[in-house]
């Protein structure tokens, strides 16, 4: 398991809430830490290539894949959350 390093896309900050695009590169079992975030309310991940959905679980601001065989794919990471403090 590694923590991957996210791109930062597109970043909005309200005033309660904070909605973040994120690039990353993953694999089964890594993970991608939303610094910015206290907590992660809604977070989809989607495959570059085919826009395929990724399963994955959400643990406070931390998102870990858990689509079996990927490795190395290039993603595309929308996370919406309570900004940390």
């Amino acid at each position: 398991m590694t923590d991957r390093e996210e791109t930062i896309v597109k970043q909005q900050d309200i005033t309660t809430r904070k909605a973040i695009w994120a690039d990353a590169t993953v694999s089964t079992d890594d993970t991608v830490t939303f610094d910015s975030l206290s907590s992660i309310t809604f977070s989809a991940v989607c495959a570059r290539d085919d826009g395929t959905e990724m399963n994955h679980t959400v643990l406070n601001n931390v998102i870990t894949i858990t689509e079996l065989a990927v490795a190395n794919v290039e993603v595309e990471i929308f996370v919406n959350g309570l900004p940390a403090a």
